[in-house]
């Protein structure tokens, strides 16, 4: 396996119907919302052309350490991921079917290959990251509360029944 260039030249590798396995490692690709990256994302990586076109063909397969919205603790979340999508400039986006994805290369016709693998592993993470129920153990509690915490003091309408007395 390679690692993956930092800008590609889509043309060149979509007129070579370029397919390559390649690795980006944890340090290479930062995630949003304090995901981080368990293992190095594994690609393979299809350029081709179709109706004049370039395409993209990436498929992903890594995992994400999350923190559980439940019980707080880290958890590692497996993604097994597939996109493809066109390669345009801004005055190509009417070529493409509005059924299609497309993705809108730079002004010197490059894509950021790291860049798009961010952006679709975080596409796939959870809205609420949490285990599975089984392997979930939250720390609330729910019920009476200790005896301790039931205090006249913390009663912020104690005042009230002093003034009710004098009454």
């Amino acid at each position: 396996m390679s690692t993956v260039p930092k800008n590609v030249d889509y043309r060149h590798w979509c007129d070579l119907n370029k397919s390559i396995e390649a690795t980006v490692d944890t340090d290479e690709a930062t995630l949003s919302g304090g995901a981080k990256l368990a293992r190095p994302v594994e690609l393979e990586i299809t350029c081709s052309r179709y109706k004049r076109l370039g395409r993209l063909k990436l498929h992903i397969v890594t995992s994400v350490i999350l923190e559980c919205q439940r019980c707080l603790e880290p958890f590692e979340f497996g993604i097994d991921a597939s996109i493809e999508a066109f390669l345009v400039g801004e005055h190509e986006i009417e070529y493409v079917d509005d059924d299609e994805d497309y993705l809108v290369h730079n002004s010197e016709g490059c894509i950021d290959i790291i860049k798009i693998v961010q952006d679709e592993i975080e596409l796939v993470l959870p809205m609420v990251a949490k285990h599975p129920d089984e392997q979930c153990q939250p720390k609330t509690v729910f019920g009476e509360l200790h005896p301790e915490a039931k205090s006249e003091s913390d009663n912020p309408f104690a005042v009230l029944t002093d003034l009710k007395k004098r009454t």
